[in-house]
């Protein structure tokens, strides 16, 4: 008994590293494509390398496998925090490319210096990050209008820790979005707030209340507190400063914020939680964030 289970062991981790050989050896195999060319995007899941202005970028974009030509549907973005990979937004999202019949796109990051494997994202002026994140973004977005993909009134944005920070920098600098939902992160102080050329849109926020930006932080980065980052945005929006509250979910306590012209901003604190979120919330957690984006579009 003992042998065969060293034998199905031993067969469970060759299958694993056989398929992380094909894996590597497939993304080894595929073209760099250029920014001003067709990226043959099919029905499914692409895995993509694409030269933006001289740097490949390497990202999934999940098409609905129903797909009719000339329908436009919802794009969700997910931005991994520092170090990528890749493939964990590509993971999640793909649930809900399937219920919502959305486009889910998935982006590696850039390295903070050559040589590095910790990617992180442009997510402020003086990042450690020398590429231009929101320009390919809107190259992305623009790329799936052209070929008449995208809706543009619901596109969305999440992301974790690093990946949370760049969704607040998108709203700030591009008028692309109809919500986000920025996780695990503070918002940095000078560079994240709203101003006159933002424009209105939904925030769902999470964050653990044990998380090490929970409190606001300066050292590396000065970022203001979670309650602080909500009221901004409360006060941005005109929201009514009264909120409806939804304890339903365990281990939760759900504030929602409204204005009159329906934009909500939701503060969603998990009890207990630091950083490190535990697997058996992320999925729960990733369910509201797209249930809230399908609720909001741009006017």
């Amino acid at each position: 008994m003992k042998n065969i289970q060293q034998i199905l062991s031993f067969l469970v981790v060759l299958s694993c590293v056989v398929v992380t050989a094909a894996r590597a050896q497939d993304e080894k195999t595929i073209p760099v494509l250029q920014s001003d060319g067709d990226l043959n995007l099919k029905s499914g899941n692409n895995l993509l390398k694409i030269n933006f202005q001289g740097v490949v970028r390497d990202l999934f974009i999940e098409l609905p496998t129903d797909m009719q030509k000339g329908e436009r549907y919802p794009v969700v973005f997910g931005f991994h925090g520092d170090g990528g990979p890749k493939e964990a937004y590509n993971r999640r999202l793909s649930p809900y490319v399937k219920k919502y019949k959305l486009i889910g796109i998935s982006i590696q990051g850039t390295p903070k210096r050559v040589g590095s494997g910790a990617s992180s994202w442009d997510h402020h002026d003086g990042s450690d990050v020398d590429v231009d994140d929101i320009g390919f973004i809107q190259y992305l977005i623009d790329y799936l209008n052209k070929t008449e993909r995208v809706d543009l009134k619901r596109v969305y944005a999440t992301g974790g820790s690093s990946g949370g920070l760049f969704c607040y920098r998108l709203v700030k600098e591009t008028n692309l979005f109809a919500a986000i939902g920025p996780t695990k992160c503070g918002m940095i102080k000078g560079s994240h707030e709203p101003d006159a050329k933002t424009a209105p849109l939904a925030i769902m926020q999470v964050i653990g209340n044990e998380d090490k930006s929970f409190n606001g932080s300066s050292n590396r980065l000065t970022m203001y507190s979670a309650e602080k980052r909500i009221e901004i945005w409360r006060d941005f929006l005109k929201c009514n400063p009264k909120p409806s509250i939804n304890t339903k979910i365990e281990g939760m306590t759900i504030k929602t914020y409204t204005n009159d012209e329906g934009n909500e901003v939701v503060y969603n604190m998990l009890h207990g939680v630091g950083h490190s979120i535990p697997r058996s919330i992320v999925p729960v957690m990733d369910g509201l964030i797209v249930d809230f984006f399908m609720k909001h579009k741009k006017p």
